[in-house]
């Protein structure tokens, strides 16, 4: 008699990972990634508004400081690609890890930037990392729940975009306007990454569903 059971576990495999949008949203692992994108785009929407007044303030030029918002975008397209690739070797919560953490650690380096090399080393460093996240938390998110409701859970995760794009450059903003420096601004956005990094770090799979179970 030949047994179905390899065709059953293969099937129960598939079914375990294929979540409906309200399943997957009741899970902590649907949580866990959106605290990773809120926590990493709030300081990512800080330094993309904030990067130029910063370095004119510091006694950079106006367009060279504008040539370090380009550096920025320009090693973005690379990190997504090389990061991106990484990623599928050592696991897309792994590459969240890594680049959340180079991140922080660029913040770091722009609060004791003075000149126009440091700016740069920062711009390529920074475009680099926050470009490579880009494509991890897809990656994760149907690595988690499946291909089944992606399109709506990554829309939904858009949410947490728009709290960090209003709430990043405004607090800021006030910093600069209450203390006159942007310190405390890029400190609070360092120890946003380190808490991305942090949750991608601690990141698991969800269980399997009770209904799956038999």
């Amino acid at each position: 008699m030949v047994s179905n059971e390899p065709v059953q576990v293969l099937v129960e495999s598939a079914e375990k990972k294929e979540w409906s949008r309200k399943e997957a949203i009741k899970t902590w692992s649907f949580w866990q990634a959106y605290l990773i994108h809120l926590f990493s785009c709030f300081p990512l929407a800080m330094v993309m508004v904030h990067i130029v007044p910063f370095a004119t303030d510091i006694g950079i030029p106006s367009i060279t400081a504008a040539s370090a918002l380009g550096l920025i975008g320009l090693f973005s397209i690379m990190g997504r690609i090389v990061l991106g690739a990484t990623s599928d070797k050592i696991g897309f919560n792994n590459g969240l890890f890594f680049s959340c953490s180079v991140c922080a650690l660029t913040l770091v380096w722009l609060m004791l930037t003075r000149n126009t090399w440091m700016l740069y080393v920062f711009s390529i460093l920074f475009g680099f990392f926050y470009g490579g996240r880009a494509p991890l938390l897809p990656g994760l998110m149907g690595e988690f729940f499946g291909i089944l409701s992606l399109g709506e859970l990554m829309g939904f995760l858009t949410t947490a975009y728009a709290i960090a794009g209003l709430c990043g450059p405004l607090f800021a903003g006030y910093m600069f306007d209450k203390t006159g420096s942007y310190h405390i601004a890029f400190i609070l956005a360092a120890i946003s990454y380190a808490a991305a990094a942090a949750i991608a770090f601690y990141a698991k799979p969800p269980q399997k569903r009770t209904q799956d179970i038999t």
